[in-house]
């Protein structure tokens, strides 16, 4: 990992020292409030001339994610952060993917992995594999995830595409060997709850990154003030961007043009934000028709529907921040 590394930022935050995703509630709603005040800030700020461009992930409600943003939205030191550095670091998210060519191993997920091993020394370097793949952030595992929720219209999170995966590759015998083993101090703490977190920490990724989005908002008023179980995923959806995102992790396009069709697409819907969704709709579909050379899989009704997602999402920053636009 470089230095500085985005990814092992979001890392941190984001994950428990049991390897799955952090749920003290009054924090999460407390960062919830953090990210939509500048999100808020910086719509209004796009919108007066005075930033450049804005940034949104592709997520409403934002619940169970906020410690995923926190670190590209709000920042490490939470100084004044504009827009034009969360791309930067989306950029370098990217790029630092793109480039993973070993397996990133977050602290929490080593003890899981040294078991697993261990019980399955049977299974001789197929083990090896399996831990390379589904016990760490793996680039090839990232892609297939990509490609899954291509092949599928929707997908209950990462968990449902690595399960998919582990069957393919002939890993199940594998898994079951392993999943329940204890790992830490409580019983509830085993390697399946770090497959888990590992899951939940790539539905997070693909969403931040434009490559699936989640939208239901129904969840909103449902589950905002619980703790979601740990085992448990967010749907996922493809975009106008899967494809090319996985393009782009196989090296045929430039990281930056990715970047640039993404903020292309988020610039236009807030722009337009309050106008009638069709209107929208069509419109952005043309600047999106721009960037097609790089992969983009453009529908009226698949743009429609994201920039729903983005009208959802402004408007709650605008009412929690108070800001209209």
């Amino acid at each position: 990992m470089p230095e500085n590394s985005v990814l092992e930022r979001i890392l941190k935050r984001a994950l428990t020292s049991t390897g799955s995703v952090q749920g003290n509630r009054e924090k999460r709603l407390k960062y919830r409030h953090e990210i939509l005040k500048i999100l808020a800030e910086h719509v209004n700020g796009f919108k007066q001339g005075l930033y450049s461009t804005v940034y949104f992930p592709l997520v409403y409600p934002l619940d169970y994610f906020e410690y995923f943003l926190m670190p590209v939205i709000v920042g490490e030191t939470r100084g004044k952060r504009e827009p034009r550095n969360i791309y930067e670091d989306i950029t370098s998210l990217l790029r630092e993917l793109q480039n993973l060519r070993d397996p990133y191993r977050h602290q929490s997920h080593k003890e899981a992995t040294l078991k697993c091993i261990e019980v399955s020394k049977h299974y001789e370097n197929k083990v090896y594999a399996f831990v390379d793949k589904y016990l760490a952030i793996n680039r090839t595992t990232l892609i297939n995830i990509a490609r899954i929720i291509l092949e599928q219209p929707d997908i209950k999170g990462s968990i449902d595409a690595i399960y998919r995966l582990i069957s393919e590759e002939n890993y199940m015998e594998i898994l079951r060997t392993c999943k329940d083993i204890q790992v830490g101090g409580s019983k509830y703490d085993t390697i399946r709850h770090r497959l888990y977190g590992l899951a939940r920490t790539y539905d997070a990724l693909l969403i931040m990154l434009g490559a699936g989005y989640h939208f239901d908002p129904s969840e909103r008023d449902r589950v905002s003030l619980k703790r979601r179980p740990g085992l448990e995923s967010h749907d996922l959806r493809r975009t106008m961007f899967t494809q090319a995102f996985i393009y782009v992790m196989l090296g045929n396009y430039p990281v930056e043009s990715y970047v640039q069709a993404y903020k292309s697409f988020v610039e236009c819907v807030v722009k337009l934000y309050r106008e009638p969704i069709e209107h929208t709709s069509r419109l952005c579909s043309e600047e999106l028709n721009k960037w097609k050379t790089i992969g983009l899989e453009i529908s009226l009704d698949m743009v429609r529907e994201i920039s729903r997602v983005l009208y959802a999402l402004i408007d709650e920053a605008l009412n929690v921040s108070g800001r209209l636009v």
